[in-house]
């Protein structure tokens, strides 16, 4: 019974959430999730199974160039993000203009 016990009490903490990775097409910048720094990507995120989404937000030397609502989706574990082109560091774009 004890055994059994245990093994509920461990299947229930465990099932409470889920750990989902979080990558981004520019290696080089800070994560921030809820306001929270979770460092360079990719990261791992540990969530709870009923939250629906967070707010990512992508900065450069703490400045935020890109953010981003990520809503999960059942079954998913992989979230890659793509900062916008004209946003990219390392990016040679040229822009067009009608003037």
């Amino acid at each position: 019974m004890k055994k059994f016990v245990l093994f509920a009490l461990l299947l229930l903490l465990t099932g409470c959430s889920k750990t989902v990775q979080i990558a981004c097409n520019e290696p080089e910048i800070e994560v921030f999730i809820d306001d929270e720094n979770y460092g360079r990507p990719p990261i791992l995120l540990k969530v709870p199974h009923n939250k629906l989404y967070v707010y990512a937000s992508f900065r450069r030397n703490g400045i935020e160039i890109h953010k981003q609502r990520i809503n999960f989706i059942d079954g998913q574990n992989y979230y890659e993000i793509s900062i916008p082109r004209h946003l990219q560091k390392n990016g040679n774009h040229k822009y067009h203009s009608n003037h």
